[in-house]
């Protein structure tokens, strides 16, 4: 009795890590290092209920949702044979507060000779293919001071422009200050006021400095240079 009991435990770790939760287990936190005070600001409280979108273009749809003014708050990627319980994954929701997880499995089919063969007990019950999951936790943020997700120049963009200095708009959030100035995704933003700014970090520094009036961006588009007006919203 005691062996068979023994063998129950071990099966069940082996099949199905069912005695922990994978999406906690390897949950990364992306807001790891920021201030609890900072995060109290630019994040709206937990809504209390989780929406699971399933994705197959992960980049593009969480592409979409920081254009619909979301946070990523975190991510839990990992490879299994079976898939994982649903409310494994609204239990890690629940945990960081998010308010919409993008959910992707991707099937890995690969040659059962490159297992490792203590994970099972013959060499006929290897699969074939494993599946990798991956859950990206998001939460609404508060009103943005100016709207742009914004990064620094690659190598590449720097020797095309011939500049070191400035910050690419990679996404304009919907109905927020910058889309309503007309801000397009690949702007590159080379001054707030006549004073260069220096890299992303450099960006958000001047941009709170400046937050609630109206200031001049000075902008590199299509090869020319322009001023966009724009009226920021208070800091949070």
């Amino acid at each position: 009795m005691k062996s068979a009991c023994i063998s129950a435990v071990l099966l069940a770790l082996l099949l199905g890590g069912c005695m922990t939760n994978d999406f906690t287990k390897f949950y990364h936190d992306y807001t790891a290092g920021t201030p609890r005070s900072d995060l109290f600001r630019n994040l709206q409280p937990f809504s209390g209920t989780t929406q699971i979108v399933l994705t197959n273009d992960l980049e593009k749809d969480t592409t979409e949702l920081l254009r619909r003014n979301y946070a990523v708050l975190g991510e839990s990627a990992f490879a299994w044979y079976q898939a994982p319980a649903e409310s494994e994954l609204r239990a890690q929701a629940r945990l960081v507060g998010a308010d919409v997880v993008l959910y992707r499995t991707q099937v890995q089919v690969f040659s059962t000779a490159a297992m490792p063969e203590t994970n099972w007990t013959t060499e006929s019950s290897l699969p074939a293919h494993r599946y990798a999951y991956d859950a990206l936790y998001l939460r609404k943020r508060t009103a943005p001071v100016a709207g742009l997700g914004i990064a620094n120049l690659t190598d590449e963009m720097r020797e095309t422009l011939r500049r070191s200095k400035g910050v690419i708009v990679r996404y304009v959030r919907y109905d927020s200050p910058a889309s309503k100035a007309g801000f397009l995704e690949g702007d590159v933003i080379i001054a707030i006021n006549d004073v260069q700014v220096d890299s992303a970090t450099d960006y958000i520094d001047k941009a709170l400095k400046v937050a609630g009036s109206e200031c001049r961006f000075k902008v590199l588009r299509g090869g020319n240079e322009i001023v966009v007006p724009i009226q920021l919203n208070p800091a949070p």
